[in-house]
């Protein structure tokens, strides 16, 4: 049970890449080694313990050798998904929204609460001087901006 509480937790989005994660293939295109990466935090050595029995876990539960890459931040984590240097990651949320802005990298799973799925809240404030009092407003200028930068 223990096992399970900390791969949901360690999961919180998990990013899996089109890929092998720089392992062979086996017949069926299957990695023989799943190569999983994420950023380690603050404290490399407190989440390298703490994910090691995930690490167990998932090599029990998938019968295959799982290996963890901590990375040093979440840009170096998804650039090794986007190289194919690892088939899985675990990335917050705002990660996750860099990490899937190109193709070939989709969720396979998100943390939830008591069976539901996680979501996110965001509130939005203006100096009143901007004239910005809708979300049509908040969508008038976004465009603007996007015609200005992109």
């Amino acid at each position: 049970m223990k096992a399970k509480f900390l791969l949901l937790f360690g999961l919180s989005v998990a990013i899996l890449s089109g890929c092998n994660g720089g392992g062979d293939l086996d017949a069926n295109g299957i990695p023989h080694k799943l190569v999983f990466g994420m950023f380690a935090g603050d404290k490399p050595g407190q989440t390298k313990h703490a994910m090691e029995p995930i690490r167990v876990y998932l090599q029990k539960k998938l019968g295959m050798d799982v290996e963890f890459i901590f990375t040093t931040d979440y840009t170096a984590t998804i650039e090794a998904l986007r190289t194919k240097k690892i088939g899985a990651a675990n990335l917050g949320p705002f990660a996750y929204v860099l990490a899937t802005q190109k193709p070939g990298v989709e969720c396979i799973a998100t943390l939830g609460i008591n069976g539901n799925p996680a979501m996110y809240h965001s509130s939005i404030f203006t100096n009143p001087g901007t004239g910005i009092k809708t979300m049509d407003d908040v969508k008038k200028t976004l465009q603007k901006l996007n015609a200005l930068f992109c």
